[in-house]
């Protein structure tokens, strides 16, 4: 206003010199003016203007006083908001009572609500305390609200447990949704939680024997939880559901002690050789385990708290379930899977119209795995897990990896030179004694190559994220995954048994020094591929003219070579039939450049360099043809001595890299320039 008044008078001097401006300016040009109007029109410009600067003075006063009138008016409205207020609580605690005299509840609960709106500064405010007493309840409003309220929550609590002792589904609705209103949530949530538990006692029909009750169990505490969970959150907040979880623990907890103790004496009086009873009291422990994983990983997703984990964790039921995981599970499922690899190797059997050949011991042992596997990362306890596994490679390794080797040693390896040198002819020959041990030999070294193939599969479908977020939390997965893949041990102790080339460094070595393929190769092939060179190079001369000889290299081995392989292309997996592929063809070509540097009878005549440079080009086609393995490399050194004894004049030592100086010089001498 102030700043209203300053613009006002502004105006009214630019309007006085305005004024002033034209009187002179009237003067000057000598118009004729009725100077009374103009007089008049100036004293009520002067008479305004004094009127205004006098406002202005007082301005000050008036906001003043004005203020002090805004002072008044809020403390007047605030005392009839309390003695409007007040009046409220003495009619909401004067209805309220009659109310509860009356039973009606629900209109009590309305009066409560309204009782409890009132900010606790009125209803505890001296004037409060002097108003609303009586002569009939003379205590303090706030005290006589308490009581009513204690009473009301004493009738609620009443009826409702007589309406779910009833099963009366309305009344029980009724009264749960009351206790909000009276702010009692506590006392309603707990009287609701007790009412669950009854539930769940009414659904218990399981034997206090069986493990498997305890499974039911969990099952109905998470139908109540996942079908009640909304009604809670709706009506008492999301917190207030993990007190009936609460509830439904200690029930679960009291059922489980009792459980726990009866099947304990039950278990310790099994017969742990029948591998029937075993498995079934390991599969009834990791079944309950595993549900106990699935009901937890259940309650933390519908109630995400801290609260809800530590709840059971804690809980004696999960401190039960890892102690008997722990010692007894773990204990009667290693037991288990030793003998059950026993009973397999016991009734293995070979199917001879399949190949490549394996027996039904390479099968069931994996059905037996993948059981024991599933069982155990079912139970839903990394610590367990952890165990576990190293008992399970340790097994696995003696009881089959170990079998398969001592089997094929038991067939293969011989034990003097002697006999060396009568297997290697009996195996080169074609009878049918002959078969049955290509047979036997075959089956485990197969038995042991398709052992780490399935051990992998198996392992990437147990380790998987989504097999693994069923029972574990998501911070466990990572380790858990981590912890079975240690199990990787049995597919690369497998290929270690087979051929210790393949095995990584951090892997130990069977029971033998020398692989199984190796001694495959040393007993078997070794000799024979001599001999089969030999044949070959016995009607063969390159010191002569060797056009009539042109096919005679080839053609013989490969008569030599096929008696030899066929009978194992088949029976043999492919890793392994190369494995020993590779071993006989490196041996052929070492011995193939022996027989050209070591003898002393070595010639070459221009026809015959040619030939032999035929020889070798047509031996690397047809051996080439017999596997996916590459083994171009390995005749490298024998090309390049083929190329050495074509070559016109002087050989250019840096062309041959394979070859040494000498050896360049060596072939060299053994060209001859006629034919003999």
């Amino acid at each position: 206003m102030e700043i209203e008044i300053k613009n006002k008078l502004n105006s009214l001097d630019s309007a006085e010199s305005a004024l002033d401006a034209l009187i002179a300016s009237q003067s000057a040009h000598s118009t004729p003016l009725d100077l009374t109007d103009l007089d008049k029109l100036t004293r009520r410009l002067a008479a305004f203007k004094s009127s205004l600067s006098g406002k202005l003075v007082n301005t000050g006063d008036f906001y003043s006083t004005l203020s002090a009138l805004d002072t008044q008016q809020h403390r007047l409205a605030a005392s009839l908001d309390m003695v409007r207020k007040t009046q409220l609580l003495q009619s909401s605690l004067r209805l309220l009572d009659m109310a509860i005299d009356e039973r009606d509840y629900d209109q009590a609960s309305v009066h409560a609500q309204r009782a409890l709106n009132i900010p606790q500064s009125i209803t505890t405010s001296e004037f409060a305390d002097t108003v609303v007493p009586s002569t009939h309840h003379p205590e303090p409003p706030l005290q006589r609200l308490d009581n009513s309220l204690d009473t009301l929550n004493e009738i609620f609590i009443k009826h409702f447990n007589t309406a779910s002792e009833n099963l009366n589904q309305a009344e029980i609705s009724r009264f749960f949704k009351l206790f909000p209103k009276i702010n009692r949530k506590l006392d309603g949530i707990t009287a609701y939680s007790q009412f669950v538990v009854r539930l769940i006692q009414r659904k218990f029909k399981g034997s206090l024997d069986s493990l498997a009750s305890l499974r039911v169990l969990l099952d109905n505490m998470a139908n109540v939880v996942e079908d009640h969970q909304p009604v809670v959150n709706k009506y008492y907040g999301e917190e207030y559901m993990a007190t009936v979880l609460q509830s439904l623990l200690g029930e679960l907890d009291n059922k489980a002690a009792l459980v726990f103790g009866n099947w304990s004496r039950n278990v310790s009086a099994i017969d742990k050789a029948d591998l029937k009873q075993v498995n079934s009291v390991v599969s009834e422990l990791s079944g309950l385990a595993s549900h106990f994983a699935a009901f937890k990983l259940f309650m933390t997703s519908s109630l995400p708290t801290a609260a809800t984990s530590d709840l059971l964790d804690s809980s004696a039921t999960a401190r039960l379930l890892h102690e008997h995981t722990n010692d007894t599970y773990i204990n009667l499922e290693l037991a288990y899977f030793r003998s059950s690899m026993k009973q397999v190797l016991e009734g293995s059997e070979v199917d001879e119209d399949a190949t490549p050949y394996t027996s039904s011991v390479l099968d069931d042992t994996f059905y037996v795995y993948k059981g024991v596997l599933d069982r155990l990362v079912g139970c839903g306890d990394a610590k367990v897990l952890g165990k576990a596994v190293d008992g399970f490679i340790k097994i696995f390794q003696q009881c089959y990896i170990d079998r398969m080797q001592m089997d094929f040693d038991n067939i293969i390896k011989p034990r003097t030179s002697k006999m060396i040198a009568q297997q290697s002819k009996a195996v080169s020959g074609a009878g049918s004694s002959n078969a049955r041990k290509v047979l036997k030999v075959s089956v485990c070294l197969n038995n042991l190559d398709i052992c780490a193939e399935y051990n992998l599969r198996i392992l990437s479908d147990v380790a998987s994220e989504g097999s693994l977020r069923r029972y574990f939390d998501e911070e466990d997965v990572a380790a858990v995954a981590d912890e079975l893949k240690t199990l990787k041990k049995v597919s690369d102790d497998s290929q270690t048994s087979l051929s210790v080339s393949a095995a990584p460094s951090h892997t130990h070595t069977s029971h033998t020094s020398q692989s199984c393929l190796d001694t495959l190769f040393a007993t078997t092939f070794k000799n024979a591929v001599k001999d089969c060179l030999k044949s070959a190079m016995n009607v063969t001369n390159y010191a002569h003219d060797a056009d009539a000889q042109s096919t005679l290299f080839v053609v013989i081995f490969e008569r030599e070579w096929s008696a030899l392989f066929d009978q194992w292309m088949n029976s043999l997996t492919t890793n392994n039939f190369d494995e020993v592929f590779i071993k006989s063809t490196t041996h052929l070509i070492q011995l193939w450049e022996n027989m050209v540097f070591n003898s002393r009878t070595s010639k070459f005549s221009v026809s015959g360099a040619m030939q032999f440079e035929k020889d070798v080009h047509d031996l690397l086609t047809y051996l080439s043809g017999l596997s996916n393995v590459g083994i171009r490399e390995l005749f490298s050194r024998i090309r390049q001595m083929s190329s050495v004894l074509n070559e016109q004049g002087t050989s250019n030592s840096g062309h041959y890299w394979k070859l040494s100086a000498s050896e360049i010089s060596s072939l060299q001498n053994m060209k001859v320039s006629e034919v003999y």
